[in-house]
């Protein structure tokens, strides 16, 4: 591996069978991009992630939303018009997104979750994704939606800004909406805008969203997957998403971890 002086993030331009192109290493190549990210410096990391907790921004209605320029709903989906990347050639079952920020919420409280969670591109309204039932958005899952036999509304916000980006891969606790947080770094509250075919709030200025439902009981085929360990993930029975809608910029970026 390189050493963090000689890391950077990488734009591609030209990726073949796109005309959308592909931003990778742009968070977290190293401490010093990650702290650029949050407009800080290495040494202020720390800091800045406290002062963002102790003092979150509630989310605000945006003036305008750059993620809505385009809607496609229904038979104009196509998943596989995005530029995902295969992370591990040879190894993984197909494109992931890993980048996302995933949100869904507790029904009873009607408090959103963040987080990341990683998604396979199965079909073009269809997406695998790794719900496990000890994360937030599993508690939501596993202990809400499926006994009640409800499918659970998902928003997938891909091309966040830095903070969103950030906060969406952070443990804190049940119960708290990382867009709060996202707004503490950011010092003012995150433009936020319903989603259109699910009862969501989502990032204003992301790249893309992706909407739908996780629907209970029902399964598809999910992995293999080039773990952060080093390790690959192999192939189960695991929840998936039916794609309602999918919202984007004129111009998208598609961003990748």
């Amino acid at each position: 591996s390189l050493p963090e002086s000689e890391r950077f993030g990488l734009w591609f331009e030209n990726v073949k069978g796109f005309n959308v192109p592909v931003v990778l290493g742009a968070l977290g190549a190293s401490r010093e991009v990650y702290a650029l990210a949050l407009e800080t410096t290495p040494e202020k990391i720390y800091e800045k992630w406290c002062d963002a907790l102790s003092h979150p921004i509630d989310p605000c209605p945006a003036k305008e939303a750059p993620v809505k320029e385009v809607v496609k709903k229904g038979e104009e989906v196509n998943l596989l018009d995005l530029p995902v990347p295969v992370f591990t050639p040879g190894r993984d079952d197909g494109p992931y997104v890993s980048s996302s920020a995933v949100i869904t919420k507790d029904p009873d409280t009607g408090i959103q979750n963040v987080g990341n969670y990683r998604q396979r591109i199965i079909a073009r309204d269809r997406v695998g994704i790794l719900i496990a039932p000890t994360q937030h958005i599993g508690m939501h899952y596993f202990n809400k939606y499926q006994p009640r036999n409800e499918p659970m509304p998902i928003a997938i916000s891909i091309g966040n800004d830095p903070a969103v980006a950030l906060t969406s891969v952070a443990k804190v606790p049940y119960g708290v909406d990382e867009l709060y947080i996202a707004g503490g770094f950011r010092g003012e509250g995150v433009p936020v805008v319903p989603a259109e075919t699910v009862d969501l709030m989502v990032p204003a200025n992301a790249e893309y969203v992706i909407e739908g439902y996780v629907m209970p009981h029902v399964r598809d085929k999910e992995g293999r997957f080039g773990e952060f360990t080093g390790y690959m993930g192999i192939e189960s029975d695991r929840t998936f998403v039916q794609v309602q809608c999918v919202t984007h910029r004129k111009n998208p970026l598609y961003h990748g971890f």
